[in-house]
């Protein structure tokens, strides 16, 4: 992995943990997409968990769904 992706891991982890709290899930679920999505270099399996993201998003699922989601798309990105 190369430091640009790591940065972007770790600054979308730092926003994602955040994502109990107000005020806007949603929202903070949208910027942490937003700097891995701005990072180049994904495999194209990353690619599409990554870009797959955004539209769940925006069909705005229940607030206590999106932690776990982002979560979970973390987690596959670390390996």
């Amino acid at each position: 992995m190369n430091f640009g992706r790591a940065d972007a891991l770790s600054s979308a982890r730092k926003l994602v943990r955040m994502l109990d709290g107000p005020p806007d899930p949603l929202r903070q679920a949208q910027a942490a997409v937003a700097l891995l999505i701005k990072e180049p270099g994904w495999a194209p399996a990353e690619e599409r968990q990554i870009l797959d993201l955004p539209a769940w998003l925006a069909q705005r699922p229940p607030p206590a769904a999106v932690k776990p989601r982002c979560q979970a798309v973390l987690r596959a990105l670390v390996g």
